[in-house]
């Protein structure tokens, strides 16, 4: 049992992959049939090296979710900094920015 927490006890990687089914990189190459079976089922699964989770497997459809997610974030992203820009490029902005920052 060990007393030490690991790498990915500390970054929260333990929570982030519970409730997903687990297989080491040995059973990857000789129960592929298997593990596809529970990607399909459950959307993913963890591969584990040595007991330690190195990847997830997942199925095309939550690869996509994940994708279109990550994609709608960084749009909006990209609206705010456009947002912001724009009201910096305002006449006087630079000048009371320079005025607030002046210690």
């Amino acid at each position: 049992m060990r007393h030490t927490k690991t790498a990915r006890q500390k970054t929260g990687l333990d929570h982030t992959v519970q409730g997903l089914p687990r297989f080491s990189a040995s059973s990857l190459a000789t129960r592929s049939a298997q593990i596809t079976r529970e990607v399909m089922k459950r959307g993913a699964s963890v591969i584990t090296k040595h007991d330690e989770p190195t990847m997830v497997l997942m199925s095309i459809e939550r690869y996509l979710q994940l994708e279109r997610a990550a994609g709608q974030n960084l749009d909006l992203l990209t609206q705010q900094f456009d947002q912001l820009y724009t009201g910096m490029q305002k006449p006087g902005v630079a000048r009371k920015t320079i005025k607030a920052l002046d210690l």
